[in-house]
């Protein structure tokens, strides 16, 4: 057995799949992390080199390994909402007492708090210079970044505003009085529709946005002012719109507990992922890499793309940029060297034989497996073991095949103890019904009952499994009795 040839384990044809490309592409995002929090996490958000999560009384940092970089808890109550600035440099975030606070990130240094009246649940930036709230007082407030003071408070609701966006040059709110309005920072409130239920959640797309409201959300057209379509995905309210980083996929979550990935061409449902219980906030980061849930019983759940690799980017500091600019100078005055790569050290691996020259490829010895090297010794007996102790169908399959074509399948099932014999019958009976298995699996079964009948009598455990390979088997001669009699039916219906 010098050139013995390892084994080949026989492939089964794969069951059909009715997947869409758009299911198997979320289906190949991995859980990475699934954090527990003793309070519900009520926002997530995401810029170029974090995600975020809002819960109790402070704002979690991750990074894109998935690793806890630092929190934010200056916030004396309940913290709220949570947004970065579209550069990554600022982030945002309320508490109940009405304070909302403007933090630089790299350095977690606060910058500004805005007062308000009552909490201020939304929030946004607009532009790099400005930003605007929505608050329980039924305002809606726009305050600078560089002076620190409130420059328009707009009456626009008699109710709660709790959802604020920008779209364009316009700036978008939305109220529990079901009342969506755009701004301009000069003239005001330019724009109004009418969602019918208290608003939830707004985005804005181009010449489109987007409204939630109880277990609906609409798609409204900027430019002829009107509805174009309700769209009624969730059976529960809808607690977050967002969409991924290419503004392909439109991404709602609910309090059914389930996240829905739209198509933005045609608003149908590419895919559900369902979580174990109610999800309030729901965010695609940066490259479509991460899926970042926020759930009301405190889980953060973190799906990553099977193919992610982010990287966050690292800031140089100034005295490491002018060693790096010195290094880069010398490098490029500096005298060559001979030896420079790996290559060249190995340089005979990849020399070419010469006209008159011939090359000889050597053998390469593959590292065999257990099963194939069990075989290669004649210890039938342990092969079978090791099949049935790995509990692979196309291995034991294959191998039992492979026994017939060498004569050693009696000799491998012979002086069996009774609990080895039970547990190759139990196999047997769960497979019989498989027809992929079945024209190996009955051949086996009519040895094992011709060699080990007769322990039933002594052992109680092979009598059970003996008792439930004949009811298997009489399960499978009544399907194929009735199979033979819709088939005769068949043949009548089409000769007739």
């Amino acid at each position: 057995m010098a050139n013995y040839q390892p084994l080949e384990l026989i492939k089964f044809p794969k069951k059909p799949t009715s997947e869409t490309a758009e299911q198997k592409y979320w289906k190949s995002f991995r859980n990475v992390l699934l954090r527990q929090d003793h309070a519900a996490i009520v926002n997530v958000a995401s810029s170029s080199d974090f995600y975020t999560c809002t819960s109790s009384n402070s704002v979690r940092f991750f990074n894109y390994q998935n690793s806890h970089e630092f929190s934010i808890s200056r916030f004396r109550t309940l913290a709220l909402g949570g947004c970065f600035r579209n550069d990554g440099e600022l982030f945002t975030a309320g508490d109940i007492e009405g304070k909302v606070s403007i933090f630089q990130v790299n350095t977690k240094t606060l910058l500004r708090n805005y007062k308000h009246p009552k909490p201020a649940y939304a929030m946004t930036f607009w532009g790099d210079g400005n930003f605007i709230t929505g608050c329980d007082d039924g305002n809606v407030r726009l305050w600078d970044l560089s002076q620190n003071k409130e420059l328009e408070a707009w009456q626009g609701h008699n109710d709660y505003v709790r959802a604020i966006g920008t779209v364009g040059e316009l700036a978008i709110s939305g109220g529990m009085d079901g009342i969506i309005k755009l701004w301009d920072k000069r003239i005001g409130m330019v724009k109004e529709f009418n969602h019918n239920a208290p608003v939830s959640a707004v985005l804005g797309i181009n010449d489109f946005l987007i409204t939630a409201g109880h277990t609906n959300y609409k798609v409204w057209d900027l430019n002829q002012n009107k509805l174009l379509h309700t769209y009624s995905t969730h059976s529960k309210n809808i607690t977050s719109i967002s969409t991924d980083s290419h503004n392909t996929r439109l991404i709602t979550s609910s309090l059914d507990g389930s996240v829905k990935i739209h198509n933005l061409k045609d608003f149908t449902v590419g895919h559900t992922i369902k979580y174990p219980s109610p999800v309030l906030s729901a965010k695609v980061t940066n490259e479509n890499s991460h899926l970042v849930v926020g759930m009301a019983d405190g889980k953060l759940s973190v799906r990553q793309h099977k193919n992610a690799k982010p990287k966050r980017k690292k800031k140089i500091e100034e005295t490491d940029q002018i060693y790096l600019e010195k290094w880069e100078e010398y490098r490029k005055t500096a005298p060559t060297e001979t030896v420079k790569d790996y290559k060249y050290f190995n340089r005979g691996v990849y020399s070419k034989p010469d006209g008159n020259e011939i090359q000889i490829e050597g053998q390469i010895k593959k590292k065999l497996k257990e099963y194939d090297v069990l075989l290669k010794k004649f210890r039938y007996s342990e092969v079978i073991d090791l099949a049935f102790e790995l509990d692979r169908p196309e291995l034991i399959i294959t191998i039992i095949q492979e026994l017939e074509q060498r004569d050693g399948l009696i000799a491998a099932l012979k002086q069996r103890e009774p609990q080895d014999i039970a547990k190759i019958i139990a196999w047997v009976a769960e497979k019989v019904n498989n027809p992929k298995y079945s024209h190996v699996v009955i051949p086996l079964a009519n040895i094992v009952v011709d060699m080990y009948s007769a322990v039933s009598l002594i052992n109680p455990e092979v009598k059970k499994e003996l008792e439930e390979l004949r009811e298997a088997a009489a399960e499978e001669y009544k399907l194929k009795a009735e199979s033979l009699e819709v088939i005769g039916m068949i043949d009548y219906l089409i000769n007739d």
